[in-house]
């Protein structure tokens, strides 16, 4: 089971930064994030989220 993310807080350095691109999609790194992003994301009640809104400078959103 995935394990829930830490949202981020407005005002935090992360979300005012460009965040870096996937270098390799398919990576286990990369899957489990996605996996744990969406577990946050049913948690929270929430309809999309970005890597940056849990801490990781990545570009990737997921969308339920």
């Amino acid at each position: 089971m995935a394990k829930r993310l830490e949202i981020t807080q407005l005002g935090e350095e992360i979300l005012r930064t460009k965040a870096k691109p996937v270098e390799d999609p398919l990576s286990p790194e990369i899957e489990n994030l996605i996996q744990e992003m969406k577990a946050t994301l049913v948690i929270a009640k929430g309809a999309g989220l970005a890597a940056p809104q849990v801490g990781v400078s990545k570009r990737i959103f997921i969308m339920l």
